[in-house]
């Protein structure tokens, strides 16, 4: 909760300080407007999905993380809605005007693909490889989601929760498990599925 309000905190100070914005504008291009309900459907379907992979990948084999409760919130708000305002509501929402949205997304994705270079040093090498490929895969979908949230950042914001909490709050019970890669994979394919979209349902609901 602390890293989330420090982090919504200094890009609206510095939209402020240095991009010479009102505290109004800068509070508002935070992204954290009501989303439109087609945003939100689209970010539970792909969420939903994605949690199917579990017992798909670990049947019954897997237990629950002790403190999944307050780790679920933690991730939901740093993993979430920090990540989410800095890499989407920020960077992807102020190069998106003029430009299209490749090219918006994939230059936002560049510092989200930096912001994920620790890795190696807290993760097995595979694991923390296949994870920063995810890191460049996913800005697109998570671009994608922000725009049919209404410019918001809660649809990216659910699925980008999901992505991160899966491995983090379903444990497997063999250690050798491969499920860490299956999940990776799985994170890598089906958030694709919003661009199955069609234009003219952007911003309904």
């Amino acid at each position: 909760m602390v890293i989330a309000a420090a982090i919504l905190a200094a890009i609206a100070l510095y939209s402020v300080l240095a991009l010479r914005e009102t505290y109004r504008q800068a509070v508002a291009k935070l992204g954290l407007a009501k989303p439109t309900r087609s945003g939100m459907v689209w970010a539970g379907a792909v969420s939903g999905l994605l949690l199917l992979a579990i017992p798909a990948a670990l049947g019954d084999a897997w237990s629950l993380y002790a403190g999944a409760g307050p780790l679920a919130v933690g991730i939901f708000l740093q993993g979430g809605v920090a990540e989410e305002a800095l890499f989407r509501s920020y960077l992807f929402g102020r190069l998106r005007p003029g430009r299209s949205f490749r090219r918006a997304a994939a230059l936002s994705m560049i510092p989200f693909l930096v912001a994920h270079l620790y890795l190696p040093f807290t993760m097995e090498p595979a694991i923390a490889a296949a994870s920063i490929l995810l890191s460049v895969i996913t800005a697109f979908p998570l671009a994608k989601l922000y725009e049919l949230g209404g410019n918001t950042l809660w649809a990216p914001a659910v699925v980008h929760f999901a992505i991160q909490a899966g491995p983090k709050l379903f444990v497997p019970n063999d250690p050798k498990s491969m499920f860490p890669l299956v999940w990776i994979a799985a994170c890598a394919v089906i958030p694709f599925g919003v661009f199955l979209v069609r234009k003219k349902q952007v911003g309904a609901g």
